[in-house]
Order: structure tokens, then sequence, then C-alpha cells
């Protein structure tokens, strides 16, 4: 298990509102879309991203990953993350960090067999940004966190493989 630091927000605001069902069917929304579209790319991040700006081991229980300063992380992303077989001898665990155009930064979590976990997306801050300071800010943040999930998966539905990629020739046909 690692934590995310989100530093523009208050961490006590943060969770005193994690199990909110807005928050819930926001991240359901990602995950499903996320995880999709990785299927169509073979679950490689780099045929959607590209090359990974940054490659990091994962040798220390607990490290805690950090994102650029210009980022945030969004509400509907949790900031603990579990991922299993972490920190085993021989491991392969790592995070592969993407640039998503100019709209913000993908990371991804690979298990110490190597096996993909977990996605994460960090929108680049803009002038409309609200960080999370008390509960009160909640509704405003999660307009912005959900605006910019729509960016983010319009950018993939425009940089994913097709779903006729998934089509293969049945055995016998040409």
């Amino acid at each position: 298990m690692f934590w995310i630091k989100a530093p523009q927000d208050d961490e006590s605001a943060r969770q005193s509102l994690r199990d909110r069902a807005e928050l819930k069917a926001v991240s359901d929304e990602f995950e499903q879309f996320m995880w999709a579209k990785l299927k169509l790319a073979d679950g490689n991040p780099s045929k959607i991203f590209g090359s990974p700006k940054k490659v990091t081991a994962l040798a220390k229980p607990h490290k805690t990953p950090s994102f650029p300063s210009n980022a945030a992380l969004p509400l509907f992303i949790s900031e603990f993350q579990h991922v299993m077989g972490l920190f085993q001898s021989h491991e392969e665990s790592h995070r592969d960090f993407y640039d998503v155009g100019d709209i913000g930064y993908a990371e991804f979590f690979y298990n110490a067999g190597g096996g993909l976990e977990v996605a994460t997306y960090y929108p680049r801050i803009d002038v409309r940004f609200v960080p999370l300071k008390t509960t009160n800010d909640f509704a405003k943040r999660l307009d912005w966190d959900k605006t910019k999930l729509a960016e983010l998966e319009k950018w993939m539905n425009e940089h994913s493989p097709p779903a006729s990629a998934l089509q293969r020739p049945s055995p016998g046909r040409k």
C-alpha cells in the first residue's frame, strides 16, 4: 500500500469526503474507461501515451509517489493505493509516468510480477482549479475534476487504438 500526496488539498477534507456517492460514480467511470482503453492497447500504456517520461522502481515499502507541482490528484482517485506483491525479492514492481498531451499526466503502477495494477491521472492545474481546503469546496472541485476527466476521455479516444484492433479473424477464415 502506498499514499499519493495531494499537496493542494487539505488531507482531512479529502478523507472526510472519500466515501461520497458522487465520487464513487466518477471513480467507477474513470476505472471502466481507463481499463477498457488499456485493454484495446493490449495492456500497454505506451501504445496510447507514447514512451514513459519516467520509470521508477518501487524498491522501498510505502515509498510515496510524487507528481509535478502543476498537477492535481482528482478527488475521484484515492490517495491510498494498493498493489499486490510489492517489495518482494527479484521483483519487477515499478511505476511509469506519462505526459497526456498538454492536459496532464498518467501514472501506472506494476506489481512484483510486472503486471499492471493501478492507473492514476493527474490533470494540469488551470485558472479554474479549486483546491479542496474545506468540505465547502467539494461541489466546485468535483465540477473541475469531471471537466478534466472529460478532457482525458476525449484525448484518449483520439490517441487509443481503434476497437477494430481487437477484432481478429476467426481460425480458418481469411
